[in-house]
């Protein structure tokens, strides 16, 4: 059975409907977090790396 392409999960949001990795609607939002400095994969990483800091900073804590 041929999947769309259409129907990957989305890394950011996990709703099924990107096209790459995350979602269009999640390479909008960050884009314009990052008021289109950088590209939505550097964005995305950056944004991955602040979380897993934040998930380490709690468990210290």
């Amino acid at each position: 059975m041929d999947k769309n392409q259409s129907d990957h999960l989305c890394k950011r949001c996990r709703k099924i409907n990107a096209q790459e990795e995350i979602c269009s609607g999640c390479i909008g939002e960050l884009l314009e977090q990052h008021d289109h400095r950088i590209s939505w994969k550097m964005a995305f990483e950056i944004e991955k790396e602040e979380r897993e800091g934040e998930n380490i900073f709690i468990e210290i804590q």
